[in-house]
């Protein structure tokens, strides 16, 4: 008897990461990726490796209480918050460019409440080149826009959301951008490698590293575009 072959369905998946390994570009001074061999074939029966690095290396996210007092860690984020329906956003800019609310209000129409933003400025295209310091930034009115429609996460091509280190003049400054968006529960990934033929929309997953220390920790994001299955 034949048994009936059922059909395959086509998911386009696209990652989103960039891979964790040592000289990647690092927000403040944190301590540089380390990656090297503990055991090797042909002298150890396995191959293992020895990995060190900040919880805010790479492309990672940023739980609530890595900057607001008594906010959520990572184990109090339910993997519902991390997965769904996500909205991308195009916003072009160029070196210090900023991203105010009227460019999300121009951009950002299809944005729903709910939804994670994946925020593309192309600046992911410079990640290996120094430049990338010099990235764009979101304004506080730009952060109030995501938080007042209700979004659950943003994703940004940049080392950080907030005014890059070569704009501050402030040697205190206070990561505004970060205090508006934690403090309105909406999670940050910092460092999404966000190609320009991405969709409107599509579904996300942010799978961050289970860390015990709750602030944050390096994230898989994969998107799923729309094809035989649509993104909700």
């Amino acid at each position: 008897m034949t048994v009936p072959v059922a059909p395959r369905t086509a998911v386009d998946l696209v990652d989103l990461s960039h891979v964790l390994e040592p000289g990647i570009p690092l927000g403040g001074p944190l301590p540089e990726v380390e990656v090297r061999p503990l055991w090797r074939l042909g002298e150890a029966i396995a191959n293992i490796s020895f990995c060190s690095f900040a919880t805010h290396s790479g492309t990672h996210l940023d739980a609530p209480v890595h900057f607001i007092e008594g906010g959520r860690r990572l184990a109090e984020i339910d993997l519902e918050w991390l997965c769904g329906p996500a909205s991308v956003v195009h916003v072009p800019r160029g070196e210090h460019g900023s991203v105010d609310a009227v460019d999300l209000d121009r951009a950002g129409a299809h944005v729903r409440a709910g939804d994670r933003v994946l925020l593309r400025t192309g600046f992911s295209d410079r990640y290996a080149d120094p430049s990338y310091h010099r990235h764009p930034y979101l304004t506080e009115a730009a952060a109030r826009w995501l938080v007042d429609r209700g979004v659950r996460l943003v994703a940004v091509d940049l080392l950080t959301p907030e005014q890059p280190r070569t704009l501050r003049i402030d040697e205190g400054f206070g990561f505004p951008v970060h205090h508006v968006l934690l403090g309105g529960e909406v999670l940050i990934v910092e460092n999404a490698r966000l190609p320009a033929d991405l969709p409107a929309r599509l579904d996300l997953m942010v799978l961050p590293l289970p860390i015990s220390a709750g602030d944050g920790a390096p994230v898989r994001m994969v998107g799923r575009l729309p094809g035989s299955e649509t993104a909700s």
